[in-house]
């Protein structure tokens, strides 16, 4: 009789939950700043409807994510790649990938991590204290 052999599970090190979400907010602040400030160095910024909109909904989005919110941790991805498509196709004007790839590396992280989070595989030590 052949002896069977069981190979233990392979674990994965992945980062913490906490830190995942929290990469991915301080990303979010950052592409965000640094698109302000290259858009007001091009032209100036016009107190708009849309300039508000552009920045208090991701900062509400923010929060939540930060929070871990499941509706937020789809919500900004998806408000982000809705921004960028109105400003291709309904504005014409052109598309930071660099900032898509980047927010979309980070943002992706951090939701997977909030929906970890909800499924119940973190510790106590990954709520964050706000």
């Amino acid at each position: 009789m052949p002896l069977l052999v069981r190979r233990p599970p392979v674990q994965i090190l992945a980062a913490p939950i906490d830190q995942r979400v929290r990469h991915a907010c301080w990303a979010t602040v950052i592409i965000l700043a640094w698109s302000l400030v290259a858009e007001s160095a091009q032209r100036p910024i016009a107190a708009s409807l849309w300039t508000l909109i552009a920045l208090a909904l991701p900062a509400a989005l923010l929060y939540l994510y930060w929070r871990r919110s499941r509706i937020a941790a789809v919500a900004l991805p998806t408000f982000f790649l809705g921004m960028s498509a109105i400003q291709l196709f309904i504005l014409h004007e052109g598309v930071a990938y660099f900032q898509l790839a980047v927010l979309g590396w980070f943002l992706a992280r951090g939701s997977s991590a909030i929906f970890e989070h909800h499924r119940g595989n973190s510790g106590p030590a990954d709520v964050p204290s706000v």
